[in-house]
């Protein structure tokens, strides 16, 4: 069973998270879903011994909150997966490293729910296969020895750590709000023109250029630029008037969903026909012959992947 700790004011983040996970065949427990007439923490310390992986979500409200602290020392120590979902920057103090160096977690606050959600699913399914293929092996005596001693000597650590931010009262995260700083920076749109950006966007376009910041070499870099080449060749999106769209040449067969923009028209988002999710496309540039945005991916679930597309409209001819 997984469960996802937060405040009481990431109540409405946390059961969103929860049903994410739950959607995907994990099973989940938070304190909204309890129904023992236990208080939160009595209820959480009854069932920690359940628990497979807990996921804390780290907001700008959790700072000192030593109802958060004292969950995850006591899942700490009793050597549970821990994964921590960021939905703001952490500092860079010697703490706050040490913190993050300790467990796997997910970069929330620069990306899409969807996006960070999907991450922390496929982390929470690593653990799991993990602890599967874990419980049919025989390990080694100096070997489980070793990974113990390592373990111990981190976990007295951290918790000095721990006992540090509460006698000292070390701020947890950055005031910033969540998002990407990138998100302030207004698209460009053709000024020229009468037409507002929903009527420049609607039409076929094809690909002229794809960038990210992934470091490639050899056989994946060879492999990288023949799948941009078929990209330029292949992909046509075509966005209709009623707001749905078809894509070819991204996917062994054609898509189909749904497209809008948000209400500054800074992002174009893009929904599978069944709506199970959405990406959000930030526009950099639109005129009536060049679309460029970015999409923000994961190699990693701690790495943001910048992800840059840059379209062109055709024409009847074309």
């Amino acid at each position: 069973m997984i469960a996802v700790v937060s405040t009481k004011e990431n109540k409405k983040l946390n059961i969103n998270l929860t049903k994410y996970l739950e959607s995907n065949d994990l099973q989940t427990w938070n304190f909204w879903k309890d129904t023992s007439g236990l208080s939160p923490k009595d209820a959480y310390r009854q069932y920690l011994k359940d628990f497979s992986v807990i996921v804390f979500i780290i907001t700008k409200d959790a700072i000192n909150d030593n109802f958060i602290l004292s969950l995850y020392r006591q899942a700490f120590e009793q050597d549970k997966d821990i994964i921590l979902f960021l939905e703001s920057r952490l500092d860079r103090n010697l703490p706050n490293w040490f913190f993050l160096e300790n467990h796997d977690w997910v970069n929330a606050y620069e990306v899409s729910f969807d996006t960070a959600a999907g991450a922390l699913k496929d982390l929470i399914n690593e653990y799991q296969q993990s602890e599967q293929k874990a419980q049919k092996q025989d390990i080694a005596p100096n070997t489980t020895l070793q990974s113990n001693n390592k373990k111990t000597s981190g976990k007295q650590s951290l918790l000095i750590i721990i006992g540090i931010i509460i006698i000292l009262g070390i701020v947890y995260l950055l005031i910033n709000p969540p998002g990407n700083k990138s998100t302030s920076t207004k698209p460009v749109f053709d000024t020229r023109t009468n037409q507002t950006a929903e009527q420049m966007l609607i039409g076929t376009w094809g690909m002229k250029d794809y960038y990210d910041d992934i470091q490639r070499s050899g056989q994946d870099l060879i492999d990288f630029k023949k799948t941009v080449a078929n990209l330029k060749k292949n992909f046509r999106m075509t966005f209709y008037p009623n707001h749905t769209f078809t894509r070819i040449g991204f996917a062994p067969q054609q898509e189909r969903g749904y497209w809008k923009l948000d209400e500054q028209n800074h992002y174009l988002i893009i929904s599978d026909i069944k709506k199970t999710g959405e990406d959000r496309l930030k526009i950099l540039t639109l005129n009536e012959n060049q679309l460029i945005f970015e999409i923000a991916t994961y190699p990693t679930p701690q790495k943001v992947s910048v992800v840059r597309i840059t379209l062109y409209k055709l024409h009847n001819n074309q």
